[in-house]
């Protein structure tokens, strides 16, 4: 099958191209209205710079506003605290440009959101296959990560990869020291 040899780029292309994404029923503009003011001007003023704006397709537009905070910021398992009076997303993308999966997926499920689209921010567990048996499958707090779902009339909840180095990380750290995290339950 030609699907298993594309590149991520190609396999989201294809499915893009062939389905047609929608702003569900009833989640409408007023629903940024819980996005706090200062988070928003920070979000609308980045999106700004990079023309993320007028972009209506949204393949287009996840493609675009990914690569918009990888280029500005630099992934980092150890980004630092982000000061008690200081925006997350102010301190993430403008002053301190340092962040791991909370910090990416966040600020593209607000974009998302403020472009009009159901997207929703969400944490589990990536789980490296080398750690499961027949039996049960170990799941060490270094496996903890951060996606975006955004949702489609045909497929239901998509999951999308908002961090750059995500499935590299995670897997480096599970391998390199087992034994510096704790397995949770079976």
């Amino acid at each position: 099958n030609s699907y298993f040899t594309m590149t991520e780029d190609e396999k989201w292309q294809k499915f893009y191209n062939k389905i047609n994404f929608y702003i569900r029923q009833g989640y409408t503009s007023t629903d940024n209205m819980r996005i706090p003011d200062g988070t928003r001007q920070v979000l609308s003023r980045f999106m700004e710079e990079h023309e993320l704006n007028d972009i209506t397709d949204i393949y287009e537009l996840i493609t675009k506003a990914k690569k918009a905070i990888h280029d500005n910021t630099e992934y980092s398992l150890t980004p630092g605290r982000t000061p008690d009076n200081e925006n997350f997303f102010d301190y993430f993308l403008n002053k301190n440009k340092k962040g791991y999966c909370v910090h990416y997926a966040s600020t593209l499920a607000l974009i998302l959101r403020m472009k009009g689209y159901e997207a929703n921010f969400v944490t589990g567990y990536q789980v490296d296959k080398a750690n499961s048996s027949l039996d049960y499958i170990r799941v060490y707090d270094s496996s903890a990560h951060a996606w975006v779902e955004i949702a489609d009339d045909l497929l239901g909840v998509i999951p999308i990869e908002a961090t750059p180095a995500s499935s590299n990380a995670v897997t480096a750290n599970q391998s390199d020291n087992p034994q510096s995290s704790t397995p949770l339950t079976q």
